[in-house]
């Protein structure tokens, strides 16, 4: 097919959650392949052979420096917030993306490959940031699914 590319590839965004329930995001280097200079969630693709929550904490690591968990451990579903799947959300490859709610567990925050810095933001100051591709919008989404009343929530932000 020529340099088309046949196939969709699978990427996690992990929302990564302070104690203080900031979210922590990435500034791209100017070296990023796309949208440099701008804050996005610190994602990355699924490896073959890969788990998704082994994908979760090699990216939040590689990225950010930090050990994650998912904000409820071992449960991918209750720690879901959407997927992402607008073929044109990436100007360099078709990829669909699954967000997830984490929290730290452990680590230094140290900006990986390809990023100028590490940030936590409370939601209301990263809303004003210019992010990449649709983070703004998966922030967004991240944010109703904190604040839902459902049985199993943890947490609730005041923002």
């Amino acid at each position: 097919m020529g340099d088309r590319q046949e196939f969709a590839f699978v990427g996690v965004d992990p929302i990564i959650l302070t104690k203080d329930n900031k979210v922590v995001l990435a500034l791209r280097g100017n070296d990023a392949a796309v949208d440099a200079g701008k804050w996005h969630i610190p994602g990355g693709l699924v490896k073959h052979g890969e788990r998704i929550t082994a994908t979760l904490k090699r990216i939040a690591k590689e990225k950010t420096g930090l050990d994650i968990e998912l904000l409820y451990p071992g449960d991918l579903t209750k720690s879901f917030i959407g997927m992402y799947d607008d073929p044109s959300r990436d100007s360099r490859f078709h990829d669909i993306a699954l967000s997830f709610l984490c929290e730290i567990t452990g680590g230094q925050t140290n900006a990986g490959l390809k990023i100028a810095e590490v940030k936590a933001f409370d939601f209301d100051a990263a809303e004003k940031l210019d992010m990449a591709l649709d983070h703004k919008t998966i922030l967004n989404d991240a944010l109703k699914r904190l604040n839902r009343k459902l049985p199993f929530s943890k947490r609730r932000l005041s923002v």
